[in-house]
C-alpha cells in the first residue's frame, strides 16, 4: 500500500493528513486528486540498483597492469582449450 498525503483541503479531510491506498481506489480516486495537486505520494521510493564492480585486479598488487591481462588471457585460453576438446 503507498501513503499519500493531502497538500490541502479536501471535503472532510484537513491539509497534512496521510491515507494510505491500495490498487483498487487508485484510477478513481487517488489519480485524479494527484493531478489536480491535492494529493502527494509520502511512500518509499523505488532503489535504483547498484551495479556492480568488477574488480580487475587479479593477483592482488592494488594495480592492474601488464601481468593482470597476462593472468586472464592465461585462464581464457586454458577454458577455450578445454571447451574445444571436450570433457572426457
Amino acid at each position: 500500500m503507498k501513503e499519500y498525503k493531502y497538500t490541502k483541503d479536501f471535503e472532510d479531510h484537513k491539509k497534512g493528513e496521510l491515507i494510505e491506498a491500495d490498487r483498487t481506489n487508485y484510477h478513481e480516486y487517488i489519480h485524479p486528486l494527484v493531478m489536480r495537486g491535492v494529493l502527494k505520494e509520502t511512500g518509499k521510493k523505488a532503489k535504483k540498483e547498484e551495479k556492480p564492480v568488477i574488480d580487475m585486479d587479479l593477483n592482488r598488487d592494488g594495480v592492474v597492469d601488464h601481468k593482470d591481462v597476462s593472468i586472464g588471457a592465461t585462464v581464457m585460453a586454458h577454458a577455450r582449450k578445454i571447451k574445444k576438446e571436450g570433457v572426457d
